[in-house]
């Protein structure tokens, strides 16, 4: 995920270099003074989760090493605060937009309205529906929820009551919610008897403790 995190940093050099946002072409030997320091602003899920802290961490480093200017705001799985990060990354006038999507569906205006400003817009690990993004930069969650159920249906001997944590908001969870169900249908041992909606780690926090 570092990886991809500092692939979609150049990406964004790339293509901001390729709007002229960077200013024209620096000659060999001499300074440039149209050159400008390219700027990022970056929207992310949460900071309660060790993944979106590692995404933060290596925005940050990577950000660094690009000597790239960005700007992070941390939603805290909060839309109407993801939108108004948005919103505000756009009157500034920023170079590309970087965003964990807190609902897949809720974000679609948002991202619309960088588009209508000509800013680049990427998307890492969730996907924004109904809205064309420039890049998308994920893992194959529903495959990453094949292997779960596998790894569950194997850890239960192929019998067992199963419950589910889901965030519907999110289309990662969702593909992943689908891959696991896949797989487990094939289980015939395997029920699943219930599913909760694990949005928040206040909500976790009421769930009974699974042994």
């Amino acid at each position: 995920m570092r990886r991809l995190l500092a692939l979609v940093l150049i990406s964004m050099l790339l293509v901001g270099s390729l709007a002229g946002c960077g200013g024209a072409p620096k000659e060999e030997g001499k300074d440039n003074p149209e050159e400008k320091t390219i700027k990022i602003g970056a929207s992310i899920l949460t900071q309660s989760h060790p993944f979106y802290v590692s995404i933060k961490n290596a925005l940050e480093e990577e950000a660094k090493n690009q000597n790239v200017q960005i700007d992070i705001a941390v939603a805290d799985q909060d839309l109407n605060r993801q939108i108004s990060a948005i919103e505000d990354f756009i009157n500034k006038g920023v170079d590309a937009i970087i965003i964990t999507p807190v609902d897949s569906d809720g974000v679609k205006g948002a991202i619309m309205k960088a588009k209508e400003a000509n800013i680049p817009v990427v998307t890492v690990d969730i996907k924004a529906n109904g809205v064309e993004v420039d890049s998308h930069i994920a893992t194959d969650n529903f495959s990453g929820g094949m292997i779960a159920a596998e790894a569950m249906a194997q850890y239960l001997e192929g019998k067992g009551e199963v419950g589910l944590i889901t965030y519907p908001e999110v289309q990662s969870v969702r593909d992943r919610i689908d891959g696991f169900k896949k797989t487990a249908a094939t289980h015939e041992g395997l029920n699943i008897v219930t599913e909760l909606p694990g949005r928040t780690r206040k909500r976790l926090k009421l769930l009974p403790k699974i042994c």
